[in-house]
């Protein structure tokens, strides 16, 4: 469905917000990007750290140097993964916050929100 078989105020509203709904489409490709990165990196590191002969769970002396650097580096990926996820989690709320701003917005300023609060509802 492109933008041109939209009618009426779905095609206004997608119109008016095209700009945030490419970003956080650009977000979520990244995301989508850097994580199968992310773990190419990591399977890159455990395949140089298999070919030196050395293992994490039991180091053997003259390990040391390689175990901790493949270690920090793992560690250093786990917070980037953690903030991509944190990222992508955050994503739809700010989305939500640009979309709807603006229309809480104009409802404030016409005085229309007085319509919804003020009428009678029975239980």
């Amino acid at each position: 469905m492109t933008r041109l078989d939209l009618r009426g105020p779905v095609r206004v509203t997608i119109g008016l917000h095209r700009h945030v709904l490419w970003a956080a489409l650009a977000l979520v490709l990244l995301a989508a990007i850097a994580l199968p990165a992310g773990r190419w990196y990591v399977q890159s590191l455990a395949d140089d750290l298999a070919a030196t002969g050395c293992k994490v769970e039991n180091s053997v002396p003259g390990c040391g140097i390689q175990v901790r650097g493949f270690l920090s580096r793992s560690l250093c990926v786990n917070k980037v993964f953690n903030y991509i996820g944190l990222g992508t989690g955050v994503l739809p709320l700010a989305l939500g916050a640009f979309v709807a701003g603006p229309l809480v917005g104009r409802e404030l300023e016409s005085g229309t929100y007085r319509l919804g609060t003020n009428s009678p509802s029975t239980r």
